[in-house]
């Protein structure tokens, strides 16, 4: 078994459906438990400004197929989603923290290109739970890691156009996103960088949500 990590600071969350952000300054620490074709990643977001938990994501993958440059991998997990909410306690209103519970399911079939670069399509279907919405997201995805070399120093690069619809309604919308990455060869600190930008959407959210932070990889 491979055990492997990374702890990331920025100046605010992005959430896993890209298109929605914390809007807050946020930590991230993300576990890899890997086993022949099978993975295990718990990730664990809390507000920093707040200082509470903001996203706990339980998450499963296998490689159903790994066939050379052609590999499909299908996942599922869970996520609860940490809000305050307005309730009324004995005649008087207070804020309390509540959870919102997602069930989530996903297919992702990739084409290695070369040995830095590889394409790959994604589908995520998410499951509210007690009245919470349900989302349909598709993208396409490349990923080109040392796109940029100088020196020890590399940059890596994930863009992705996806797809968003929100339930049984009419709101949907088509984004563009991309992670870019600054690392040092032997350093275990990294810079990176999130933009997502709505192409056409009719959904209730930020037009562009970006980040930068600091990643340290255990």
């Amino acid at each position: 078994m491979s055990v492997s990590g990374w702890v990331n600071i920025n100046n605010n969350g992005i959430s896993l459906i890209p298109t929605f952000s914390l809007g807050k300054p946020s930590m991230l620490v993300d576990l890899s438990l890997k086993k022949k074709r099978l993975s295990f990643i718990p990730q664990f977001r809390y507000n920093l400004q707040d200082q509470k938990p903001w996203n706990f994501i339980l998450w499963s993958r296998y490689r159903l197929i790994d066939q050379g440059k052609f590999t499909m991998q299908l996942g599922a997990f869970s996520s609860i989603v940490f809000k305050e909410q307005l309730v009324q306690l004995n005649g008087i209103d207070q804020y309390m923290v509540g959870t919102t519970r997602f069930l989530i399911g996903e297919i992702i079939p990739a084409y290695q290109l070369n040995q830095n670069s590889q394409i790959s399509l994604y589908y995520m279907y998410t499951k509210g739970l007690a009245g919470a919405s349900n989302y349909n997201l598709g993208s396409i995805q490349g990923t080109f890691n040392s796109l940029i070399n100088f020196g020890k120093q590399r940059i890596d690069w994930s863009p992705k156009f996806y797809y968003l619809k929100v339930g049984d309604t009419p709101q949907q919308g088509s984004y563009f996103y991309s992670y870019l990455q600054i690392s040092r060869e032997g350093f275990p600190i990294s810079v990176n960088t999130i933009q997502n930008i709505a192409l056409k959407s009719t959904i209730n959210a930020s037009i562009f949500n970006w980040n930068v932070g600091l990643s340290y990889h255990l």
